[in-house]
Formats: structure tokens, sequence, C-alpha cells
């Protein structure tokens, strides 16, 4: 079974981390994501209740949380350009994303 490249980079603001995913995904000629976008966009342009509950996120200047966070991942990995792999910038925060994120994939 082939192995498909699937990688986050995690850190603190101003760590370097959109800087070296950006590098990674152009070498690796992989799509670029950032979580934070995603979150954006379903914000703006959703108007489920998922795209609810990110504009609720910006206006109480909180998380998404972790559920919801896969969710939007989940959506993102089912597009055509994610099928050879991703390198994704920043979003899996907590223990309970990361230990779910293997489902999601």
């Amino acid at each position: 079974m082939e192995r498909i490249p699937f990688v986050s980079l995690v850190g603190s603001e101003g760590s370097g981390k959109t800087t070296q995913a950006k590098i990674l995904a152009e070498r690796l000629n992989l799509p670029y994501i950032c979580t934070g976008d995603m979150i954006r966009d379903a914000a703006k342009n959703d108007p489920s209740e998922l795209g609810q509950a990110c504009r609720d996120m910006f206006e109480r200047h909180n998380y998404l949380p972790g559920p919801l966070l896969l969710k939007i991942v989940e959506n993102r990995l089912k597009r055509e350009d994610t099928k050879n792999g991703v390198v994704f910038d920043g979003g899996f925060r907590t223990q309970e994303e990361t230990e779910n994120l293997a489902n999601t994939l």
C-alpha cells in the first residue's frame, strides 16, 4: 500500500510554520493548506452550522472545538488536489485533535 504524505507543522506564532510549510509544499509538489484560512473561509462562505460555529468562534475570540476543526479538515481532504498528500500549516492544538486525526485521514 502506497503511503501518502500528510505533513502538519505546529508551533507558536512567529515560529516559522508558514515559511517552512510553504517551502516544504513546493519541494514536495503538494498543496499548502493553512488551517486558519480554512476556518476563515468557512466563517465567510459556509451558511451551514459549521460556518456558524466558525463565525461564533471569531466573535468570541476563542478556538474552534476539536471535532469541528477535524470536520473542516475532512471536508478539505475530500478535494481532488489532496489525493497525493498535503502540507498543513497549523491546526492540531490538542491531544484530542491529534489522536482523532488518524480517523479523519
